[in-house]
């Protein structure tokens, strides 16, 4: 079985798409380790007076998980005990 942890992570340049998925990439690796790849999921400009002045862009990415450890399971929580309020009444747990 494969699981997958997805975060998409978005960021903007004065200059350029590719610069802004720099940035993104760069810093979203201060928090998240293990990124391989990402995707494109959204590219977007901001004009102004008939000029563009910002690239913005969004990516997904899907971060390898550590096996054993980003993945274990929690331990069971304790039982408690059943409670009963006479020989004929349903048992009662929370």
């Amino acid at each position: 079985m494969s699981v997958a942890k997805v975060i998409e992570i978005t960021a903007s340049s004065p200059t350029s798409f590719a610069e802004a998925a720099k940035a993104g990439i760069a810093k979203a690796s201060e928090t998240v380790h293990g990124i391989k790849g990402a995707w494109v999921s959204e590219e977007s400009l901001v004009v102004e007076n008939d000029q563009v002045t910002e690239f913005r862009d969004s990516r997904r990415s899907d971060p390898r998980l550590r096996r054993g450890r980003s993945l274990k399971a929690s331990p069971p929580a304790p039982q408690r005990p059943v409670r009963k309020a006479g020989p004929s009444a349903l048992q009662q747990t929370r």
